[in-house]
């Protein structure tokens, strides 16, 4: 041992030498608690305590802590509509804007209401009205003509719909004559039409036309009535030709002085929806006496 440490020892001896004598025989204690406390020194230089987070006292004189919201300007009152939403807000600094859109609500959906189709067929309001005019014919086609002759017509007014009612055009129609007299019938299948080359027609909603019934020959003792043998769209060729027309047919009807005649009237369609179905159907009476002649509507009704 170096003579420091020997004089060490020796001043822990001088030391000890009041101490109990267990320490006295083992100065060794000494060197070891000595050793502790010097090692406890150096931790506390060298190594830094553990931080810990600094906490101060609230200051008397400090106001409270309030959490303040932002202030809000306040805008006019918008009424939205009840099917209307207003989408989104934006908030800028303390003040609140709102990003109005109106956006409508679809309307809620409606029931379908169906309504039932009927099978019954397109019927126009067909009026028939007995009239005497005079006519001439014009290449096969009867026209009204002043200095013509006299005939009996028979007008037919398609009439306009009343309130709550529908009505239609009457299309491709053709009028069917029977004469009655004497117990014997006369028939005119396809009766003229007033300005009509064929034996059918078109009468739209609110327009007329007109049927010949026939002319009386006083002299030969007969009425004269005409068959119209063209049918319709049957001369048609191509667009730029047609096949001439037909002599038109003559039908004689004994009428002799007391005898009467009964006319039995048919408008009837021949379109493809109706066909065949009655329009217009009355009954006239034509009597003769020995000047002139008379024409009435017999009492049944028009179906």
């Amino acid at each position: 041992m170096s003579g420091g440490g020997a004089v060490l020892f020796a001043d822990l001896g001088l030391l000890a030498s009041g101490w109990p004598s267990w320490v006295r025989e083992n100065p060794w204690i000494l060197w070891a608690g000595l050793g502790v406390g010097l090692g406890l020194f150096i931790w506390g230089v060298f190594v830094p305590p553990e931080k810990q987070p600094l906490t101060s006292a609230p200051s008397m004189t400090a106001s409270p802590h309030v959490e303040a919201s932002p202030r809000v300007e306040a805008s006019p009152k918008v009424e939205a509509s009840p099917k209307s939403e207003i989408i989104g807000a934006q908030a800028t600094g303390n003040q609140l804007t709102l990003n109005q859109y109106l956006a409508p609500h679809p309307p809620p959906p409606q029931p379908s209401i169906a309504i039932p189709r009927t099978s019954e067929p397109e019927i126009p309001n067909l009026k028939l009205d007995l009239v005497r005019t005079k006519v001439s014919e014009f290449d096969g086609v009867f026209k009204y003509d002043e200095k013509g002759t006299e005939c009996v017509a028979v007008l037919v007014h398609n009439l306009p719909a009343t309130l709550g009612k529908s009505t239609f055009d009457a299309q491709s129609v053709f009028a069917s004559l029977t004469f009655e007299h004497g117990g014997s019938r006369t028939l005119v299948n396809r009766a003229c039409w007033f300005g009509e080359e064929e034996d059918e027609t078109k009468i739209e909603v609110g327009e007329m036309g007109h049927i010949l019934i026939g002319f009386p020959l006083r002299e030969d003792l007969i009425w004269l009535a005409a068959h119209n043998p063209n049918k319709m769209g049957k001369r048609i060729i191509s667009d730029w030709n047609s096949a001439p027309l037909l002599s038109l047919e003559e039908r004689q009807v004994p009428w002799v002085d007391g005898l009467s005649l009964v006319v039995d009237v048919r408008v009837i369609s021949n379109a493809f929806a109706t066909k065949n179905t009655t329009f217009a159907h009355r009954r006239m009476r034509i009597e003769k006496d020995v000047l002139t002649y008379r024409v009435e509507w017999l009492n049944e009704a028009s179906i």
